[in-house]
């Protein structure tokens, strides 16, 4: 080619760059920037990940590049980073303290900018809306920054701003994911793609604030419904008078962020109270509304003193502040669905209940055929039948011993998702949701049992129908069964069904009760260790954790980060 021929392939380059950056927030750089690497991080495991190799330096080249590309690309993928983050139950040790500064603050917008998208979405500037406008803001995340501002009534509100190629960049971003994805199914021979469109959907969702103002409101009207809840927790308002896809106005919360555990103790309160009161509310979602807030990580939450009216008495005796926890952020939430929802509460009674056909049937239906495996996914624990968890104290590992069993977990991963077609999507920001809430309670120390607060609200979740007590009752298929119907049972029938519900439900608070046992006596010596010996031992989630850890070591050859969840 002459050099015409290439000073027109450099021009048409650069005028597309140039395009790309003035009118597409350099989208098409990003998307290129992602293959390009995917491509590189793909072939490496393809060619590298065989006996004999350092699975370590495989792991951390591999890690580093991918979050390279997150903080270059910035928006969206600094979400992407931070699930990556999140998965640290079975990613490896690498990922795990590689994504961690992804948790940090992200880059401000300039409030240029936030006047512009004021004047696009109102035709209004900040200074026209409000008294006061904080042109630095509160705080800043991937996607939206947060000002402090006055209403022209004097109101205190926070105002939440999304950053300006946002919208611009998802469809680009999205597409790379999806492609990246494929890309993985096809070389790694998994199935990965059954959730890419439901996990994309949510995330368009997350970027309308409209959409989450409708959160908000759904998850207040909810917790009202609790008479356990309406006191303790608490969503802020949403003022909708200047309310578009962008902008979104909230009530002002002065409280105390969950993730600044020091002051929350320094301030009176107890931190049992805080995380009791934290882990029910996202279980009622999960249970009784099925409208599950997907993000509850520490800075999503602030803690408060519960409103009321002062006595002359509480002037005497400066009672102990009572918290109350204010739930941020509305943006992802889960729907699910009514079947769904009472499936999952009768899988959560009968892993208490040992009733493991019931297990195996629900699971069955949602196409999963190794139970055992999901169990142990759904309990964040080590679940045997029938069998008392253990730690195994087997020597270390060498690498090709690791490559043997990381292969056979990937046999085990196939077969795991044989049927992805019937998997309940609502499955995947579930177990986000329950990942957040025990790194939550790790993070206190394990003062609540985390469990147990679950698995009483999966009952409540039940209803009053004690057909739910009895054995194998926990399918799609036995819901209308004539057997406990009392027009067609036989008198012995009703006697062998009353006989064995109530059996069930007493085994199922006896199950609680053995659990409530092992969590106090792991609670008792935490707080000896810390007041007689001066010493920090785990708490109940430390003991768990440690038995995931030598479960998943044994079965894959994933060695998980002895920090990777504090």
């Amino acid at each position: 080619m002459g050099r015409k021929t290439w000073g027109i392939i450099a021009g048409s380059l650069g005028a597309i760059y140039a395009a790309d950056y003035l009118f597409n927030a350099s989208s098409l750089e990003r998307t290129l920037r992602t293959g390009y690497n995917g491509v590189v991080i793909a072939v490496d495991y393809k060619l590298n990940f065989k006996p004999g190799a350092d699975f370590e330096k495989l792991h951390a080249r591999t890690a580093q590049r991918m979050l390279n590309v997150c903080l270059k690309n910035g928006g969206l993928y600094i979400k992407f980073g931070q699930q990556i983050a999140s998965m640290n139950h079975v990613l490896p040790v690498q990922y795990q303290r590689t994504f961690k500064v992804l948790y940090d603050d992200a880059p401000v917008v300039d409030y240029s900018e936030i006047e512009k998208i004021f004047l696009q979405d109102f035709g209004l500037r900040p200074d026209q809306i409000f008294s006061e406008f904080d042109e630095k803001p509160v705080a800043s995340a991937s996607i939206a920054q947060v000002h402090k501002a006055r209403l022209k009534d004097g109101t205190q509100v926070a105002v939440k701003v999304q950053k300006p190629n946002i919208r611009k960049q998802m469809n680009f971003d999205l597409f790379a994911y999806k492609t990246q994805v494929w890309l993985s199914e096809k070389l790694f021979g998994l199935p990965l793609m059954w959730s890419v469109d439901y996990i994309c959907d949510h995330l368009r969702q997350e970027v309308d604030f409209e959409n989450e103002a409708r959160n908000a409101e759904r998850a207040w009207s909810d917790i009202q419904k609790s008479p356990e809840l309406r006191k303790d927790i608490y969503v802020p308002k949403v003022y909708r008078d200047h309310l578009s896809k962008r902008v979104m106005i909230n009530e002002w919360i002065d409280g105390i962020r969950f993730s600044d555990i020091e002051r929350v103790k320094s301030s009176g309160y107890n931190v049992s109270s805080v995380m009791e009161r934290i882990v029910s509310v996202f279980a009622y979602q999960i249970f009784t509304t099925g409208f599950l807030h997907c993000d509850p990580h520490p800075g999503n939450i602030i803690v408060r003193t519960k409103p009321h009216k002062r006595s002359i008495f509480d002037y005497i005796r400066k009672p102990k502040p009572e918290a109350q926890i204010v739930l941020l952020d509305h943006g992802l939430y889960v729907q699910e669905s009514s079947s769904f929802r009472k499936q999952y509460c009768v899988l959560w009674k009968s892993l208490f209940t040992m009733d493991f056909p019931s297990v195996q049937k629900v699971c069955a239906e949602w196409g999963i055929k190794d139970s055992h495996m999901f169990a142990t996914a759904t309990l964040q624990k080590q679940y045997k039948p029938n069998q008392a968890i253990h730690v195994s104290n087997k020597p270390k590992i060498d690498y090709e011993e690791i490559y043997k069993m990381q292969q056979k977990g990937k046999e085990r991963m196939k077969e795991f998702l044989s049927d992805t077609s019937l998997i309940p999507l609502e499955l995947v920001f579930i177990g986000r949701n329950l990942n957040l809430v025990r790194g939550n309670n790790k993070f206190l120390g394990s003062p609540v049992n985390r469990i147990n607060i679950m698995a009483e609200w999966a009952v409540k979740g039940l209803g009053n129908d004690w057909e739910y007590w009895s054995r194998n009752r926990g399918s799609k298929s036995s819901e209308n069964s004539p057997i406990t119907s009392k027009e067609n049972a036989s008198l012995w029938n009703q006697f062998n069904f009353f006989m064995s519900s109530r059996v069930n439900y007493w085994l199922f608070r006896a199950t609680l009760f053995g659990i409530s046992t092992s969590f106090h006596a792991a609670r008792l010596w935490q707080i000896f260790n810390s007041a007689v010996l001066n010493r920090r031992v785990g708490g109940f989630e430390d003991a768990m954790d440690n038995k995931m850890k030598t479960q998943i070591k044994e079965q894959y050859g994933i060695e998980i980060d002895d920090a990777a969840f504090d």
